[in-house]
């Protein structure tokens, strides 16, 4: 298995998404964060049911949020929302027919969790890399830190529910494999 290294991302480089946390925006209605689901399995939704049972009611220091549709895929924190998609699409960087495909994309562990972070024109958005299904997760550039680098707040607090609601790609329980 190759090692995963800490990314840094290169600069002027901004790798575009289409995943589903990509497609939020908040509801003039209320507070509700529209987010649409991914097309899933039965399979998927199983497990996302899981992870959703498991979700912190606070991430990086944002109160949870109400998503429509209500969905076992998704889930929000903040009013600049930060938008989970479990179930997501496989990211354009891990995907061998994609243009945007690179064989040494680099992820960060953390608390027990590979997240492979990738650059995006308004943040940042991070995905599990050796879980069954992959969640994604997107934090707003707001969230950055001083020296512009994204925050690993959000990814770091999702770590614990990751792991106690999603099997590894092997279908074991456990935190994964650390990139030592």
């Amino acid at each position: 298995m190759n090692k995963l290294r800490v990314l840094l991302p290169a600069a002027g480089v901004v790798l575009a998404s289409v995943g589903g946390a990509t497609a939020w925006l908040l509801l003039s209605a209320g507070s509700a964060v529209a987010v649409t689901p991914p097309n899933a399995t039965a399979g998927v939704h199983q497990v996302c049911a899981k992870l959703q049972s498991k979700l912190p009611a606070t991430v990086d220091g944002q109160s949870r949020d109400t998503v429509t549709p209500s969905s076992d895929l998704t889930a929000a924190w903040g009013t600049s929302p930060i938008v989970m998609t479990c179930g997501a699409s496989t990211p354009a960087v891990l995907d061998p027919n994609s243009k945007s495909y690179d064989p040494s994309a680099q992820a960060v562990y953390a608390n027990g969790v590979a997240w492979l972070p990738i650059q995006v024109a308004d943040g940042y958005e991070f995905y599990t890399t050796q879980r069954e299904v992959y969640v994604e997760v997107f934090v707003p550039s707001s969230y950055d830190l001083a020296d512009g680098n994204p925050g690993m707040d959000a990814p770091t607090d999702l770590s614990a529910a990751v792991i106690a609601g999603t099997p590894t790609v092997d279908g074991k329980s456990g935190a994964d494999v650390s990139p030592d």
